[in-house]
């Protein structure tokens, strides 16, 4: 019971004293930070996305890097892409973009496989990707 009367108290005194250690001082209270419009955060993001894809395909043809880590990136490149300007043409570019990075990592990948420097399921991994962007494509061109 004694410890209780002890270990309470000063519980409640260190999470008081902690709070009051990580709550904002008042003269960063008044400071704004300047807000970025979304859009410029849009190009941001795309140039970013753009950037690790060139890497990590370059990579990837290098053998640092996976099949996955490029079709996710290229993924994103393209969905940053149509977050900077969504319009239709925009979004259709954007897909076709996608799917001519899968169709050279396809390449890269048989390349690969073929110089015995990658597997083969790179290979077909690969396919997969470029199918589902050829179906994204289509499905996207089809619809009005």
């Amino acid at each position: 019971m004694t410890l209780n009367k002890r270990v309470v108290p000063g519980l409640v005194f260190a999470l008081v004293f902690a709070g009051l250690a990580l709550a904002p001082s008042g003269a960063q209270e008044g400071k704004k930070e300047p807000k970025t419009p979304p859009w410029e955060k849009a190009k941001e993001k795309f140039e970013a996305a753009r950037k690790a894809y060139s890497a990590l395909y370059l990579e990837y043809k290098a053998g640092k890097a996976t099949i996955e880590q490029c079709s996710q990136w290229s993924q994103r490149l393209m969905n940053a892409q149509r977050e900077a300007k969504n319009t239709r043409a925009n979004n259709l570019e954007a897909l076709e973009q996608h799917l001519g990075c899968l169709q050279e990592l396809e390449k890269a990948a048989q390349e690969r496989a073929d110089k015995n420097r990658g597997q083969i399921s790179d290979v077909y991994v690969a396919e997969y990707h470029r199918i589902e962007a050829e179906s994204a494509l289509a499905k996207a061109k089809s619809t009005r």
